[in-house]
This record gives structure tokens, C-alpha cells and sequence, in this order.
């Protein structure tokens, strides 16, 4: 068994079940730290993580303002990545983006990862908890546009 002591040995421990999509994007690799992978994944994070999010009054549910600079930095890196190791199956390469990204966050990250939101007028006397929101994740709408953005910006 791998000893885990940060981020990214979790991170590859969890790529390397996904041999199909491994040997379809990078064949032959033998170390997948060298593909470079967690890094492009990191630009994804930084999406979710870098949003400015507010509550919506009356509600446990809120909402993020995605940065458009960040996407940028995401589309172009993603870009960089398909030219730079001849990826020609793009589809693959976002769907392991979206599997993984939230993943690609250091353990020390001092941005808010996680958190739950509770009512206003929550008084402590009832059972409910709230809401848990993953600030790593990015929302599937959110994903879904940004993941056809890069595939237009990639493929012309």
C-alpha cells in the first residue's frame, strides 16, 4: 500500500483506478506525477475556490461569482496541456478534469473548502442542520459551461 502524505499522492492513488482513461491520455506512462495532471486540475480548483460567494437571503443556499480570469488561466492551461502531450481525445480529458479537480487541493489550503449554512432565524433547538456546501466542486451548471468553453477555445 502507498503511504499518503499529501494532496497529491491521494489525488494519483485515487487517477490510477481509471486505467482505461490513463492509457487513452497518456499511453505507456509509468509515473503519472510526470503527466503533470494534478497541476491542470489545480486551474480547475482555483475556479471554484477564488469564486466570491454570498448567501441568498431568506434561504441556506448560495451562490458564486465565477472570476472570469481564473477560467482563463483554466482554458488556456488546458489548451497548453492537449498541444504540449498531443491529447487528441478531449472529451476524456474534461470528464477526468471534472472527476478530479476537487481533489487537487492542498490539505493546508487556507480558502474556504468546505462549510455549512444554516437558516436565519435557526434558533440551536431543532434537528436540522443546514445546508453542506464542497467549495472545491464546482456546480454541474457551472462545470458544463466552463467544460464547453475550453472544448471551443481547444478544438477551434
Amino acid at each position: 500500500m502507498s503511504v499518503i502524505n499529501d494532496s497529491k499522492d491521494y489525488f494519483y492513488l485515487g487517477l490510477q483506478n481509471k486505467k482505461e482513461q490513463i492509457d487513452l491520455l497518456w499511453p505507456g506512462v509509468e509515473n503519472l506525477e510526470s503527466t503533470q495532471f494534478y497541476e491542470l486540475c489545480q486551474k480547475y480548483s482555483d475556479i471554484a475556490l477564488n469564486a466570491i460567494k454570498q448567501r441568498i437571503p431568506g434561504t441556506c443556499d448560495v451562490q458564486g461569482c465565477f472570476q472570469f480570469a481564473d477560467i482563463e488561466i483554466a482554458k488556456r492551461a488546458t489548451k497548453d496541456y492537449v498541444v504540449d502531450r498531443e491529447i487528441e481525445d478531449v472529451d476524456t480529458l474534461l470528464s477526468l478534469i471534472h472527476e478530479f479537480h476537487s481533489h487537487a487541493v492542498a490539505w493546508d489550503d487556507k480558502r474556504t473548502t468546505s462549510g455549512r449554512v444554516l437558516p436565519e432565524n435557526y434558533n440551536y433547538q431543532s434537528i436540522y442542520g443546514g445546508q453542506y456546501f464542497n467549495f472545491k466542486e464546482l456546480p454541474e451548471d457551472i462545470w458544463g459551461d466552463i467544460a464547453t468553453e475550453v472544448k471551443e477555445y481547444i478544438c477551434g
